[in-house]
């Protein structure tokens, strides 16, 4: 019993990289191509050099819109918002009303949120409640 529950808790906090909650309402992007620490380097230190956040520590939301992209619920300006695009094509990530870039010290994942459901690509440790009460906390 006692080698069972340190092997949870091992599982619990080692980070994994998993495709979580495989079903979607937009069924045509999968994200299983992106390559999520290069995606994570890549964003962190051009919003750090564009001053857009104070370190790469910082807990990012970018949401991916199709009127627009925006960080932690501020849409870019018309200028930010081109050079956030080009960067993200090669991802091929696309917009919707959902999609979401969530990059925080525990965690990179790139998908659909909605409620308490996503569908998309995840590293690290993904927490669904506590990543709601994040994006509740922006609005």
């Amino acid at each position: 019993m006692k080698s069972i529950v340190m092997l949870l808790m091992m599982v619990w906090v080692l980070p994994s990289s998993a495709q979580l909650f495989d079903e979607s309402p937009d069924r045509k992007h999968r994200f299983t191509h992106v390559d999520l620490q290069k995606l994570r380097k890549e964003v962190l230190h051009e919003l750090v050099k564009d001053d857009l956040i104070p370190n790469r520590r910082s807990q990012v939301f970018l949401f991916l819109k199709e009127d627009g992209i925006k960080l932690n619920r501020e849409k870019l300006s018309r200028v930010l918002d081109e050079k956030y695009n080009a960067l993200l094509e090669d991802y091929e990530l696309g917009q919707g009303p959902n999609r979401l870039i969530l990059i925080n010290p525990d965690c990179v994942a790139v998908g659909d949120f909605w409620d308490e459901s996503f569908s998309g690509k995840s590293e690290g440790r993904l927490s669904l409640p506590e990543t709601k009460v994040a994006m509740a906390a922006l609005e």
